[in-house]
């Protein structure tokens, strides 16, 4: 395989979810969506309760707690099945389960009703709004969420750790339809690192949210590290914002340490147990700032 560069595409897993945050603030700077207000005002059958706020879905504080089985792994049996949104929210509401509201619990099929509860307020697809709010703002060109929009390129190619030798399996360079539609709005987008670096720098660099905004962005929930679409991390000693992901075939990290101004993103094309992007990331963005 060529070697990889800072324009090869790759899917980025959960990193999707500061994308819908990010989204999400911007609808709500413009009017056009509370995200405090109960979502059934907005996507009646989306909502898994009446007092289900889209705030909640976007801080793991819903209280809703994921599938044992989510279609994301389920996919792995028919690879080329494609899931609709529609079916992402009906399996959410008729399997998943619902704790208390208010702690944290990291849930991606709440980032599928955020996802659907967007589209209805902003009359308009996930995909389109994502573009008018964020990407096409700050000019990336090379960001997609994928299925949903063609992807233009070939991405450059994931491996999995499958067999039970630690053999790594190719998964080759096309877009897996099972996997991006299965994930969506928790994790369905493609990208590049240039691209995910321009976004984090826009969003501390005060060009993308009011400040307003972003201080709800990174609005903690009481004994939890994770804002909207976004954690708290430490950084060489320092306060850092960033997001993993993880799906098959990839991995990656992206940490902001708005001391530095410095942002670092790490995204590989191998995905297995006893190797993880976010120590890299870390390191390196140590060692930048100390340079």
């Amino acid at each position: 395989d060529p070697a990889a560069s800072v324009d090869g595409l790759f899917e980025v897993g959960s990193i999707t979810k500061t994308l819908v945050a990010i989204t999400a603030l911007r609808l709500a700077e413009e009017g056009r969506i509370d995200l405090d207000a109960p979502i059934v005002g907005y996507a009646e059958s989306v909502a898994p309760s009446p007092t289900t706020t889209l705030r909640q879905l976007l801080n793991h504080t819903s209280g809703l707690v994921d599938p044992e089985v989510e279609p994301s792994l389920e996919s792995l049996l028919d690879l080329t099945r494609i899931y609709t949104p529609q079916e992402l929210v009906e399996t959410t509401l008729e399997a998943v389960g619902t704790l208390a509201p208010g702690r944290y619990r990291y849930s991606n099929s709440g980032y599928w009703l955020a996802g659907a509860t967007l589209a209805e307020a902003g009359d308009a697809p996930l995909e389109v709004l994502i573009r008018e709010m964020v990407l096409d703002p700050l000019g990336l060109e090379d960001t997609f969420l994928a299925w949903a929009e063609p992807v233009p390129r070939p991405l450059v190619p994931g491996y999995v750790a499958f067999t039970a030798d630690g053999g790594e399996l190719p998964l080759g360079t096309s877009i897996i339809p099972a996997m991006v539609t299965g994930a969506w709005s928790a994790g369905g987008v493609v990208s590049t690192a240039s691209d995910i670096a321009a976004l984090f720098n826009s969003l501390f660099g005060g060009t993308l949210l009011e400040p307003a905004s972003l201080a709800e962005l990174l609005e903690l929930p009481d004994g939890s590290s994770y804002g909207l679409g976004i954690e708290r991390r430490t950084a060489d000693g320092n306060d850092a914002w960033g997001h993993n992901g993880v799906i098959a075939g990839y991995r990656s990290s992206a940490i902001h340490d708005p001391d530095t101004g410095l942002t670092v993103v790490v995204l590989s094309n191998r995905l297995r147990a006893d190797f993880d992007t976010e120590p890299i990331a870390s390191q390196l963005l140590a060692t930048a700032a100390d340079r």
